[in-house]
Protein backbone atom coordinates (compact mmCIF):
# COMPACT_ATOMS: atom_id res chain seq x y z
CA UNK A 1 0.00 0.00 0.00
CA UNK A 2 2.83 2.42 1.34
CA UNK A 3 4.74 1.66 -2.02
CA UNK A 4 1.31 2.21 -4.50
CA UNK A 5 1.16 5.59 -2.40
CA UNK A 6 5.31 6.73 -2.90
CA UNK A 7 4.55 5.56 -6.95
CA UNK A 8 1.22 7.90 -7.11
CA UNK A 9 3.38 10.81 -5.34
CA UNK A 10 5.99 10.14 -8.21
CA UNK A 11 3.85 10.16 -10.97
CA UNK A 12 2.09 13.50 -9.65
CA UNK A 13 5.37 15.16 -8.88
CA UNK A 14 6.42 14.55 -12.53
CA UNK A 15 3.45 14.98 -14.30
CA UNK A 16 3.87 18.53 -12.81
CA UNK A 17 7.36 19.22 -13.68
CA UNK A 18 6.38 18.28 -17.14
CA UNK A 19 3.44 20.95 -17.25
CA UNK A 20 5.59 23.62 -15.52
CA UNK A 21 8.23 22.99 -18.76
CA UNK A 22 5.28 23.19 -21.38
CA UNK A 23 3.73 26.17 -19.52
CA UNK A 24 7.24 27.98 -19.63
CA UNK A 25 7.65 26.70 -23.24
CA UNK A 26 4.38 28.42 -23.90
CA UNK A 27 4.73 31.42 -21.92
CA UNK A 28 8.39 32.20 -23.90
CA UNK A 29 6.65 31.53 -27.53
CA UNK A 30 3.85 34.20 -26.42
CA UNK A 31 6.30 36.50 -25.05
CA UNK A 32 8.68 36.04 -28.43
CA UNK A 33 5.92 36.59 -31.18
CA UNK A 34 4.06 39.55 -28.81
CA UNK A 35 6.76 41.03 -28.10
CA UNK A 36 8.65 40.76 -31.59
CA UNK A 37 12.07 40.67 -30.39
CA UNK A 38 14.81 39.36 -28.26
CA UNK A 39 17.95 41.68 -27.36
CA UNK A 40 20.36 39.67 -25.12
CA UNK A 41 23.79 41.12 -23.55
CA UNK A 42 24.94 42.30 -20.46
CA UNK A 43 25.82 46.31 -19.71
CA UNK A 44 27.65 48.43 -17.27
CA UNK A 45 26.80 52.27 -17.46
CA UNK A 46 29.31 53.43 -14.91
CA UNK A 47 30.46 55.30 -17.72
CA UNK A 48 27.28 57.50 -18.23
CA UNK A 49 27.35 58.45 -14.31
CA UNK A 50 30.84 59.57 -14.20
CA UNK A 51 30.91 63.75 -14.00
CA UNK A 52 32.81 65.88 -16.06
CA UNK A 53 35.54 66.58 -13.14
CA UNK A 54 36.40 62.39 -13.12
CA UNK A 55 36.71 62.37 -16.54
CA UNK A 56 39.44 65.65 -16.63
CA UNK A 57 42.67 64.13 -17.43
CA UNK A 58 41.66 60.77 -19.39
CA UNK A 59 43.07 58.94 -22.22
CA UNK A 60 40.59 59.64 -25.56
CA UNK A 61 39.99 56.49 -27.72
CA UNK A 62 39.46 56.53 -31.42
CA UNK A 63 38.03 54.39 -33.94
CA UNK A 64 38.22 55.35 -37.71
CA UNK A 65 38.20 59.02 -36.48
CA UNK A 66 35.04 58.67 -34.42
CA UNK A 67 36.33 59.23 -30.75
CA UNK A 68 33.87 56.24 -28.57
CA UNK A 69 35.12 57.66 -25.22
CA UNK A 70 38.13 57.35 -23.31
CA UNK A 71 39.67 55.55 -20.29
CA UNK A 72 41.01 56.89 -16.96
CA UNK A 73 42.59 54.88 -14.04
CA UNK A 74 40.77 51.53 -15.24
CA UNK A 75 37.24 53.39 -15.47
CA UNK A 76 35.54 54.13 -18.57
CA UNK A 77 34.51 57.53 -19.83
CA UNK A 78 31.72 58.27 -22.48
CA UNK A 79 32.67 60.26 -25.30
CA UNK A 80 30.55 63.06 -24.48
CA UNK A 81 32.25 63.25 -21.06
CA UNK A 82 35.40 63.51 -22.56
CA UNK A 83 34.49 66.39 -24.50
CA UNK A 84 32.91 68.62 -21.91
CA UNK A 85 35.39 68.02 -19.47
CA UNK A 86 38.97 70.30 -19.85
CA UNK A 87 40.60 67.29 -21.66
CA UNK A 88 43.30 68.04 -24.48
CA UNK A 89 40.91 69.20 -27.76
CA UNK A 90 43.51 69.50 -30.65
CA UNK A 91 47.28 67.87 -31.53
CA UNK A 92 46.67 65.08 -28.97
CA UNK A 93 49.58 62.09 -29.49
CA UNK A 94 47.92 59.04 -29.72
CA UNK A 95 49.62 55.52 -30.83
CA UNK A 96 47.63 54.00 -34.05
CA UNK A 97 46.98 50.61 -34.41
CA UNK A 98 45.91 48.69 -37.54
CA UNK A 99 44.09 44.86 -37.00
CA UNK A 100 47.79 43.23 -35.59
CA UNK A 101 50.45 46.19 -35.13
CA UNK A 102 51.27 49.71 -34.15
CA UNK A 103 51.66 51.78 -36.97
CA UNK A 104 52.66 54.61 -35.09
CA UNK A 105 52.48 57.50 -33.17
CA UNK A 106 50.47 60.49 -34.30
CA UNK A 107 48.27 63.70 -33.98
CA UNK A 108 44.98 64.55 -33.76
CA UNK A 109 43.31 67.60 -35.29
CA UNK A 110 41.06 69.26 -33.49
CA UNK A 111 37.82 67.57 -31.64
CA UNK A 112 34.42 68.27 -33.32
CA UNK A 113 31.02 67.33 -32.02
CA UNK A 114 28.33 66.73 -35.05
CA UNK A 115 24.48 66.71 -33.85
CA UNK A 116 25.35 67.33 -30.19
CA UNK A 117 26.19 63.56 -29.89
CA UNK A 118 29.11 62.26 -32.05
CA UNK A 119 32.72 63.66 -31.63
CA UNK A 120 35.16 63.17 -34.41
CA UNK A 121 38.57 64.21 -35.40
CA UNK A 122 40.84 63.46 -38.28
CA UNK A 123 44.35 62.22 -38.21
CA UNK A 124 47.38 62.48 -40.54
CA UNK A 125 45.80 62.20 -43.88
CA UNK A 126 46.74 59.84 -46.19
CA UNK A 127 49.20 57.96 -43.63
CA UNK A 128 46.81 55.21 -42.10
CA UNK A 129 44.22 52.73 -43.08
CA UNK A 130 40.79 53.44 -43.49
CA UNK A 131 40.62 51.18 -40.56
CA UNK A 132 42.38 52.20 -37.38
CA UNK A 133 42.07 52.25 -33.66
CA UNK A 134 43.85 55.04 -31.82
CA UNK A 135 44.53 55.48 -27.99
CA UNK A 136 46.47 58.14 -26.32
CA UNK A 137 50.22 57.93 -26.62
CA UNK A 138 51.65 56.22 -23.44
CA UNK A 139 54.67 54.43 -22.33
CA UNK A 140 52.34 52.35 -20.45
CA UNK A 141 51.96 48.41 -21.34
CA UNK A 142 49.28 47.72 -23.61
CA UNK A 143 48.50 44.57 -24.93
CA UNK A 144 47.58 43.78 -28.61
CA UNK A 145 46.53 40.45 -29.21
CA UNK A 146 45.16 41.26 -32.44
CA UNK A 147 42.83 39.21 -34.37
CA UNK A 148 43.41 36.19 -36.87
CA UNK A 149 40.65 35.24 -39.90
CA UNK A 150 39.64 31.97 -39.68
CA UNK A 151 37.66 29.22 -42.08
CA UNK A 152 34.54 28.49 -40.05
CA UNK A 153 34.26 24.88 -39.42
CA UNK A 154 31.67 22.69 -38.68
CA UNK A 155 32.55 22.90 -35.06
CA UNK A 156 32.05 26.55 -35.15
CA UNK A 157 28.39 25.68 -35.84
CA UNK A 158 27.73 23.56 -33.04
CA UNK A 159 29.26 26.25 -30.87
CA UNK A 160 26.88 29.15 -32.17
CA UNK A 161 23.85 25.76 -31.48
CA UNK A 162 24.89 25.34 -27.95
CA UNK A 163 25.40 28.98 -27.05
CA UNK A 164 22.43 30.32 -28.48
CA UNK A 165 20.29 27.44 -26.71
CA UNK A 166 16.67 27.35 -26.07
CA UNK A 167 16.26 30.78 -28.54
CA UNK A 168 16.92 28.13 -31.25
CA UNK A 169 12.99 27.15 -30.27
CA UNK A 170 12.39 30.63 -32.33
CA UNK A 171 15.21 30.30 -35.14
CA UNK A 172 17.90 27.82 -34.65
CA UNK A 173 19.54 28.01 -38.39
CA UNK A 174 23.02 29.29 -38.66
CA UNK A 175 25.39 31.50 -41.06
CA UNK A 176 28.56 32.13 -39.82
CA UNK A 177 29.78 35.28 -41.26
CA UNK A 178 32.94 35.80 -38.97
CA UNK A 179 35.49 33.85 -37.04
CA UNK A 180 38.76 35.07 -35.05
CA UNK A 181 41.24 33.86 -33.17
CA UNK A 182 42.88 35.85 -30.60
CA UNK A 183 44.83 35.75 -27.32
CA UNK A 184 41.92 37.19 -24.79
CA UNK A 185 41.81 35.32 -21.67
CA UNK A 186 45.04 33.85 -21.80
CA UNK A 187 44.87 31.36 -24.41
CA UNK A 188 43.74 31.17 -27.86
CA UNK A 189 40.30 32.00 -28.06
CA UNK A 190 37.13 32.78 -30.57
CA UNK A 191 35.17 35.00 -31.33
CA UNK A 192 32.25 34.21 -34.10
CA UNK A 193 29.79 36.05 -35.48
CA UNK A 194 26.92 34.40 -36.64
CA UNK A 195 23.16 35.10 -37.86
CA UNK A 196 19.58 33.01 -39.23
CA UNK A 197 20.22 31.91 -42.83
CA UNK A 198 16.94 32.33 -44.46
CA UNK A 199 14.58 35.42 -42.87
CA UNK A 200 10.94 33.73 -43.17
CA UNK A 201 8.43 33.34 -40.56
CA UNK A 202 10.56 32.50 -38.01
CA UNK A 203 12.22 35.50 -37.98
CA UNK A 204 16.04 36.08 -37.75
CA UNK A 205 18.52 36.78 -35.59
CA UNK A 206 22.68 38.07 -34.92
CA UNK A 207 24.99 36.87 -32.21
CA UNK A 208 28.18 37.16 -31.23
CA UNK A 209 29.98 34.45 -29.29
CA UNK A 210 32.87 33.42 -27.28
CA UNK A 211 34.81 30.28 -27.09
CA UNK A 212 37.34 29.31 -24.28
CA UNK A 213 38.62 26.30 -23.31
CA UNK A 214 35.92 24.79 -26.06
CA UNK A 215 32.97 26.18 -24.41
CA UNK A 216 31.34 28.77 -26.45
CA UNK A 217 29.37 31.69 -23.99
CA UNK A 218 27.01 34.52 -25.66
CA UNK A 219 28.27 37.55 -25.70
CA UNK A 220 25.60 39.41 -27.48
CA UNK A 221 21.91 37.88 -29.40
CA UNK A 222 19.32 39.71 -31.03
CA UNK A 223 16.28 38.49 -32.91
CA UNK A 224 13.74 39.99 -34.90
CA UNK A 225 10.25 38.40 -35.69
CA UNK A 226 9.32 40.63 -38.14
CA UNK A 227 11.85 41.05 -40.59
CA UNK A 228 10.94 44.37 -42.05
CA UNK A 229 11.63 46.03 -38.58
CA UNK A 230 15.04 46.55 -39.50
CA UNK A 231 15.79 49.25 -37.01
CA UNK A 232 15.98 46.39 -34.17
CA UNK A 233 17.96 43.87 -36.13
CA UNK A 234 21.81 44.53 -36.04
CA UNK A 235 24.37 43.27 -37.85
CA UNK A 236 27.36 42.51 -35.97
CA UNK A 237 31.50 42.29 -36.75
CA UNK A 238 34.23 42.44 -35.04
CA UNK A 239 36.42 45.18 -35.39
CA UNK A 240 39.49 44.72 -33.16
CA UNK A 241 40.67 43.02 -29.59
CA UNK A 242 42.92 45.33 -28.00
CA UNK A 243 43.46 46.17 -24.46
CA UNK A 244 42.26 49.58 -24.07
CA UNK A 245 42.29 50.74 -20.86
CA UNK A 246 45.26 49.13 -19.22
CA UNK A 247 44.23 46.21 -17.39
CA UNK A 248 46.20 43.91 -19.07
CA UNK A 249 43.34 42.44 -21.04
CA UNK A 250 42.13 43.15 -24.02
CA UNK A 251 38.26 44.50 -24.64
CA UNK A 252 36.81 43.85 -27.79
CA UNK A 253 35.48 46.29 -30.20
CA UNK A 254 32.36 45.36 -32.38
CA UNK A 255 30.62 47.35 -35.08
CA UNK A 256 26.73 47.39 -34.76
CA UNK A 257 24.08 48.20 -37.83
CA UNK A 258 21.23 48.73 -36.97
CA UNK A 259 18.52 50.21 -39.64
CA UNK A 260 20.56 53.42 -40.60
CA UNK A 261 22.42 53.65 -37.53
CA UNK A 262 25.85 52.32 -36.84
CA UNK A 263 27.49 51.84 -33.83
CA UNK A 264 30.78 51.36 -32.04
CA UNK A 265 30.46 49.13 -29.08
CA UNK A 266 33.39 48.35 -26.50
CA UNK A 267 32.81 45.17 -24.92
CA UNK A 268 34.98 44.11 -21.42
CA UNK A 269 35.72 40.66 -20.44
CA UNK A 270 34.21 40.06 -16.39
CA UNK A 271 33.65 37.42 -14.03
CA UNK A 272 32.22 34.11 -15.49
CA UNK A 273 33.32 34.25 -19.21
CA UNK A 274 30.83 37.71 -19.94
CA UNK A 275 31.58 40.48 -21.80
CA UNK A 276 29.51 43.60 -20.50
CA UNK A 277 28.83 46.79 -23.02
CA UNK A 278 31.00 49.53 -21.27
CA UNK A 279 30.96 51.90 -24.41
CA UNK A 280 28.51 53.04 -27.34
CA UNK A 281 28.35 55.38 -29.88
CA UNK A 282 26.26 55.63 -32.65
CA UNK A 283 26.43 57.32 -35.76
CA UNK A 284 22.89 58.51 -37.52
CA UNK A 285 23.36 57.66 -41.63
Amino acid sequence: MKKRKNNKAVIILLITVFSLILISCILYLIYTFSGNYINIGYIDDSADKLSEKEAENSNILIVNGIVIGATKNGKWVTAQSYYNSKNEKTDIDVNIFSENKKLGTFKTASLKRYDNSVVYTTIAKGTIPEKYIAIKSSDEYKIIPGMTKLTKTSEDEEYVKEAIGSYKLVNGSVNITEVYASNINQTTDKIIIATSKNKNMLGVYSAVIYVTENTPYLVKYSYVRNTKNSDRWPVYSLQFVMDLNNDKKPELVIQETTGNDTSYVVLELREENRFYEVLRTTLKI
